[in-house]
């Protein structure tokens, strides 16, 4: 439940990409997040429906350094999310579901879950992606 307790202090020293995806009771969206050598870029989609058919619409993204990227994910303990299984709580009617995937260390694969239960510093990071999405638009 709680991620992998034994890389507390484990370091991210590299990465390929990071994927979220986030769902609620009305709308869907998913982060990307891919290293470009000494830059990132940072995706954000909503995801809907036409057709009966699920689509990928790009709603804004970002650049920021890779070294910028690299000290965020490690003050927010990044490594210790793999293995993170958050059940939803009882008493909470509704909320959000997560799911990550990332690539880190030449390959290693990172994955969480949880429905309106994440890791420590989860909300945090969401946070840090959308406010780089607002000052730092691709252009």
């Amino acid at each position: 439940m709680f991620g992998n307790q034994s890389s507390r202090s484990e370091k991210v020293t590299d990465f390929e990409f990071i994927r979220i995806h986030l769902s609620g009771m009305r709308s869907q969206c998913e982060y990307e997040i891919n290293r470009r050598g000494p830059k990132t870029e940072i995706l954000h989609y909503s995801i809907l429906y036409r057709g009966g058919e699920e689509v990928k619409e790009l709603e804004n993204s970002a650049s920021c350094d890779t070294d910028v990227v690299l000290n965020i994910l490690n003050e927010y303990g990044f490594i210790s999310w793999d293995g993170f299984k958050g059940p939803h709580p009882k008493w909470v009617k509704d909320g959000t579901m997560f799911r990550l995937e990332a690539s880190v260390n030449g390959g290693r694969i990172i994955k969480a879950s949880g429905s309106e239960n994440f890791p420590k510093h989860f909300k945090d990071f969401l946070q840090w992606m959308n406010s780089t999405l607002r000052s730092n638009p691709s252009e």
